[in-house]
């Protein structure tokens, strides 16, 4: 072997290796008696930052209650929440540490409905699954499309149970609605004679 690769060897023996991380870890250098230095790879979950707009008869929801929650096997978390405004859009940021999400909006009163105030009746759901879209609508598609495919694991407003089955499920949402633009996804537009279809398809 020449002095040169012999140098080469050396000086590659006793070069740190940096990954993405903060863990570092000590390993010996192949061939040698150093000892190099491994920063091991830490994945740090994404912070969900949704914007979105609550709906109801095509008419923005004033002062709604938003609440973003985090399906759980147990009982799902609280992430946050906020207040819709006058154009009846709000916005959340928080970390779900990859379970899926879903949005909740209670109360409010639709812009052009009667002066009533803030109706406590009123409803509605979003499930996003664990990957969000940055910008949703809640309305009575979102809804709808939410509790068909995840009932079985729903009580009221709470989400819970096997967090594979909820992620199957969450997966499906899109299936019927696009949560982002509220459309109908292509199986539920096509024609067809059939009452329910013809019935979502309006």
């Amino acid at each position: 072997m020449s002095a040169k690769s012999s140098n080469d060897k050396r000086t590659l023996s006793r070069r740190s290796v940096l990954l993405a991380g903060s863990t570092i870890a000590t390993a010996p250098a192949w061939g040698s008696g150093t000892t190099i230095q491994v920063a091991q790879a830490q994945v740090t979950p994404a912070t969900a930052s949704i914007e979105g707009q609550v709906i109801i008869g095509g008419a923005p929801v004033t002062g709604s209650t938003v609440t973003l929650w985090a399906a759980d096997a147990n009982a799902p978390r609280q992430l946050a929440q906020a207040r819709t405004g006058t154009d009846g859009r709000f916005g959340l940021s928080a970390d779900g540490k990859g379970a899926v999400l879903y949005l909740v909006a209670k109360g409010g009163q639709a812009s052009g409905s009667r002066p009533n105030g803030d109706n406590p009746a009123m409803a509605l759901l979003a499930i996003l699954g664990s990957s969000p879209p940055s910008k949703v609508v809640i309305n009575e598609l979102t809804t709808v499309a939410s509790a068909f495919t995840n009932a079985r694991f729903l009580n009221g407003d709470t989400l819970a149970g096997n967090p594979l089955g909820l992620r199957i499920a969450a997966g499906n949402v899109p299936n019927l609605v696009d949560p982002a633009t509220v459309r109908g996804a292509q199986c539920c537009l096509t024609r067809s004679t059939s009452p329910r279809t013809r019935l979502w398809q309006s």
